[in-house]
């Protein structure tokens, strides 16, 4: 699991992950240590994108922000 915080224009980038598949989801915010928190994790699910990364790839993605909930 990797968090990332927007740059100045507002994008993200994750680097280091390996190939694989990833569901990726974008938050207001989120209380710390709540990513490890299977309840916050069943509820941010459905709302994730799946992406497939391949070796060396390198993939944009347009999230829309999810409600986290509390």
């Amino acid at each position: 699991m990797k968090v990332g915080r927007p740059d100045q224009r507002g994008q993200f980038r994750i680097a280091g992950l390996p190939a694989g598949r990833y569901l990726a989801v974008a938050v207001p915010s989120i209380e710390d240590g709540a990513w490890n928190v299977v309840d916050m994790l069943t509820r941010l699910r459905p709302l994730a994108t799946s992406v497939t990364l391949a070796d060396g790839d390198r993939k944009p993605l347009e999230l829309k922000l999810a409600n986290a909930g509390s």
